[in-house]
């Protein structure tokens, strides 16, 4: 196999692949789905990871403010 093929592809010298014409096979859906309690456990998970989350992100701030010299 050459090393320049992707070289002579780009100045036209090697034919661009034929594809069939065919879509590609579609998708098919999980065997498995989650709960119902599985989807709510997970929904307070998120939650709660977000309160979180805002809190040490409002933390940070407030140390960077107060890193500043600012004093309420």
């Amino acid at each position: 196999m050459e090393p320049d093929l992707s070289e002579r592809y780009n100045d036209g010298l090697v034919p661009q692949p034929e594809l069939a014409g065919e879509q590609p096979a579609r998708l098919q859906r999980p065997a498995w789905q989650p709960t119902p309690v599985q989807v709510a456990a997970a929904h307070a998970q998120a939650i709660r990871s977000s309160i979180i989350l805002a809190l040490l992100v409002g933390a940070c701030l407030v140390l960077f403010v107060l890193a500043l010299g600012w004093r309420p």
